[in-house]
């Protein structure tokens, strides 16, 4: 069954100024727009789904063609770093002095299956070794661009997000997003130990999402009270000796940084730095305070000073 016709893709002004200045920036925003159709088409038509993975994950048809369209363009644009994407080049590493273009090339395709235009995106980040310098998120289903370059704010189409509106926000008073494992057998000891604090009254309730990577945004919306997110995250092996992570590099690295540079505080949940390429459960949250209370109830530990860290710059 065909859904109706989708608006034209446009790029904000702001982006497209900001991209003037940003060599890099600029493909990024070529190569969304590049992908865009690959995801508006099959979902115009209705998706074709295969399933991928131990947990079920659906796999699209947009998956690919997206992909595809991200790395011809890059390609085509002169780009001669390496390139790390979920659907065919999970494998690649990132290496320290070495330019990395991470792409997811849609999340949220449950959503995406399911007719939801809401939530389905392209998430980009460039990263120089573990850092990343910037990071590009676009729903080509509803327009919505959001953008990061390290140390120069976070914004939506054009506009600056912060969390300055939740800098009062106590846990207690919170809507806590999980990110939890659907199969309860790979969950780690220390999410499940978080996740009965949180339910226990630890938060005002908790809402449990499909694995979107995107759903973290609505920490920066100020007509919510969401004071968390908690992913889960895990490395595990099918009955055929294949490797597979809930959280990959493409799922944390635009995200990552896009929150970090809105002001909010991205943390391993043992209070360690997130290491993109080290699948360990992680949170991110609007102000210290509540970092601080989660690293609390996951360790029962008190928290170091130095145990929560926002971005560099």
């Amino acid at each position: 069954m065909k859904r109706k016709r989708l608006k034209q893709l446009s790029v904000p002004r702001h982006l497209s100024e900001m991209a003037a200045g940003h060599k890099m920036l600029r493909m990024m925003v070529l190569a969304a727009l590049a992908a865009g159709p690959g995801v508006r088409h099959p979902f115009h038509k209705g998706p074709k789904t295969e399933i991928k993975g131990v947990s079920d994950q659906v796999v699209q048809e947009a998956d690919l063609l997206a992909e595809r369209a991200i790395i011809r363009k890059v390609r085509n644009f002169g780009f001669r770093g390496q390139i790390l994407s979920e659907e065919t080049l999970s494998h690649v590493k990132l290496i320290k002095g070495v330019q990395t273009l991470i792409a997811d090339p849609l999340d949220g395709s449950m959503d995406f299956s399911l007719g939801n235009k809401d939530v389905p995106s392209i998430m980009l980040a460039l990263a120089n070794g573990k850092r990343i310098e910037m990071a590009l998120v676009l729903n080509p289903l509803n327009n919505t661009w959001h953008y990061a370059v390290n140390g120069g704010g976070a914004y939506k189409n054009g506009k600056k997000m912060t969390v300055d509106h939740a800098r009062n926000l106590t846990l207690d008073q919170s809507q806590v997003i999980l990110n939890e494992h659907e199969n309860k057998n790979l969950r780690t000891e220390i999410f499940e130990k978080t996740l009965r604090a949180v339910d226990s009254g630890g938060a005002k309730n908790s809402i449990i999402c499909n694995p979107n990577s995107t759903d973290a945004l609505k920490i920066l919306d100020s007509n919510l009270d969401i004071g968390t997110m908690i992913h889960e995250n895990s490395r595990w092996q099918d009955g055929s000796g294949k490797w597979y992570v809930k959280q990959g590099p493409w799922d944390i690295a635009p995200i990552l940084l896009i929150m970090q540079e809105a002001g909010a505080i991205v943390s391993r949940l043992d209070g360690k730095e997130v290491d993109l390429m080290d699948p360990q459960p992680l949170f991110m949250a609007a102000n210290k305070k509540i970092a601080d209370n989660i690293i609390r109830l996951a360790t029962g530990e008190e928290v170091r000073q130095f145990g929560v860290r926002r971005a560099a710059g």
